[in-house]
């Protein structure tokens, strides 16, 4: 049996990050064909900066998870200030400042990396993709999580993008960004859109009646974060609430990364575990992404498998493309057009939209990547003449 390992920031029920969710998605599947290990730190939820959870060994849903202690505390939030762009050397320091950063993990992959038949790294902008990818470069991975931000301009990555063996990438999108960034590389690997299960027993009236939501309302899912548009979609539900608008409330859940002012009609909920977002994705009527900068969409095809609609950021230029191959959602360019769109979402549109969501999400996520993913990774397994 192949013995793979993922390596990842953070990981378990604390993490509602995108790198988080799809190492766990992808581990719990390749348990049925392979032996599978989560290299991590002992960073909590998103919110921590500092170690959390107990080093060493222990199972998460069933999956081995091996936890290396944090060098130091981290911060979250580091920008460079500079007018042009920094040296190597600032690069990799905030690489290491925004964490979480473990060099114990690294010296595991240089120690123990020929253990591995090939290794997943989850998230470019991860430290640890960056400092260990290097020693294992020939068996690993990279499934990049590439979002169109100024972050990706850095010259630190042009080495890093020539190492890895292979990529797997969530969208067309990812790939065509990256390929335009890094136009003398070949980036070899498929697209293998990450595929979904809802919990059977997500209960739409638990959510509603937990959180006092007894009219129809959209729902926000995620960081709450400027980054993430969180600060405009408030002002435009502000507004299209007071001229009257259709829905009367929004749901933000998630880990807040900003102040939550007051407004009528706005619930702020914190980070929910797996249980509670399927319960609020099954009890709103629209999901709603504001983020202008996204090449694919987690809570998108979330709500595609919860057949709800999703309205997004016209901005977003690839989530729209995603959204047009679902035949899932609509997109606005301002408040305005967000009121006229929520107006038009009407309960018959809402459910042709949700059902054409399922229906991609069901053709995309059927776990047919799963096919694609283990093909890769023994085509690697070979080259190298097995273990």
């Amino acid at each position: 049996m192949p013995r793979y390992a993922f390596a990842v920031a953070r990981y378990g029920a604390e993490c509602a990050n995108e790198a988080s969710l799809l190492a766990a998605h992808l581990a719990r599947r390749f348990q049925a064909w392979s032996d599978v290990e989560i290299l991590t730190t002992c960073a909590g939820s998103d919110r921590s900066t500092g170690n959390e959870l107990p080093a060493g060994h222990s199972r998460v849903d069933g999956v081995h998870v091996r936890r290396f202690a944090l060098d130091r505390p981290h911060r979250a939030r580091v920008r460079f200030n500079a007018e042009s762009e920094p040296s190597l050397e600032d690069q990799e320091a905030w690489l290491r400042a925004r964490g979480p950063f473990s060099s114990r993990l690294v010296d595991h992959l240089e120690t123990f990396g020929n253990r591995y038949d090939a290794f997943l790294f989850v998230d470019y902008r991860s430290a640890h993709s960056y400092f260990g990818l290097p020693p294992v470069e020939e068996r690993a991975f990279l499934l990049p999580l590439a979002h169109d931000e100024a972050q990706l301009g850095f010259s630190m990555w042009d080495r890093f993008f020539e190492r890895p063996r292979g990529f797997f990438f969530n969208s067309p999108e990812e790939e065509r960004l990256l390929q335009t960034r890094f136009p003398n590389l070949a980036l070899p690997g498929p697209i293998a859109s990450l595929g979904l299960d809802a919990r059977a027993d997500a209960d739409p009236n638990r959510f509603r009646e937990a959180y006092g939501l007894r009219h129809p309302f959209l729902l926000y899912l995620g960081p709450i974060d400027p980054a993430k548009g969180c600060e405009h979609l408030l002002e435009d539900f502000t507004s299209y609430r007071a001229a009257g608008g259709r829905y009367r409330d929004l749901a933000f859940v998630g880990e807040a990364h900003m102040s939550l002012p007051p407004r009528d009609g706005v619930h702020w909920i914190g980070g929910p575990d797996e249980r509670t977002k399927w319960d609020a994705l099954a009890a709103c009527d629209v999901v709603v992404i504001p983020s202008r900068n996204e090449t694919f969409s987690l809570t998108a095809l979330e709500a595609w498998t919860a057949m709800k609609p999703v309205v997004v950021s016209s901005q977003a230029a690839a989530v729209v493309s995603q959204c047009r191959r679902a035949n899932g959602g609509l997109w606005y360019a301002d408040a305005d057009e967000l009121a006229v769109v929520l107006d038009l979402l009407d309960e018959d549109l809402r459910v042709r939209l949700g059902m054409q969501g399922r229906s991609f999400a069901a053709q995309a996520g059927v776990w047919s990547p799963l096919e694609t993913y283990r093909a890769e990774l023994a085509r690697v397994g070979a080259a190298n003449g097995g273990r």
